[in-house]
């Protein structure tokens, strides 16, 4: 006897990674995740800017944000920030 449901295969996908960088002045740093409240790193960043610049890529798509930077524990490696208005 036959099986009345054939399971299907999967479709293959194709993997697209978002690439995050925040600009600190002259200084590009890399975080290890970006949240609506936080920018989360690896290690402290020292940031010396009171606004940093957020950029999100997916593939072609480009997200820039300037966010201010609320104050934090200097050794924080959880950084406060609130986005400003464009």
């Amino acid at each position: 006897m036959q099986p009345t449901v054939s399971p299907s295969k999967p479709a293959k996908s194709q993997s697209v990674y978002v690439s995050l960088s925040v600009r600190d002045g002259d200084r590009l740093l890399k975080p290890a995740q970006v949240l609506f409240d936080r920018l989360i790193f690896d290690h402290p960043p020292h940031l010396t800017s009171s606004e940093v610049e957020v950029t999100v890529a997916n593939g072609d798509v480009v997200d820039r944000r300037v966010v201010a930077v609320l104050p934090h524990d200097p050794s924080a490696t959880e950084i406060p920030i609130r986005l400003l208005k464009s």
